[in-house]
């Protein structure tokens, strides 16, 4: 069964705050939300997928 997150452990797995997070959500930046009545859940195997994907498009070359 697939695992999901609440807003409040994606903000501290993301480590911004959690009107962040729903701010996000608005602006359809945050993948795999799925709403609940007036709570928020995230699919945890989606966020993380999603996490990787942002580092990777996020490489920065540092100069020596």
């Amino acid at each position: 069964m697939t695992k999901f997150l609440t807003a409040e452990e994606l903000s501290k797995l993301l480590r911004i705050p959690k009107r962040s997070v729903y701010k996000f959500v608005q602006e359809g930046c945050i993948p795999g939300a799925l709403r609940i009545g007036r709570h928020w859940r995230f699919k945890e195997d989606m966020i993380e997928h999603w996490i990787t994907e942002q580092t990777k498009l996020r490489r920065v070359d540092v100069k020596k």
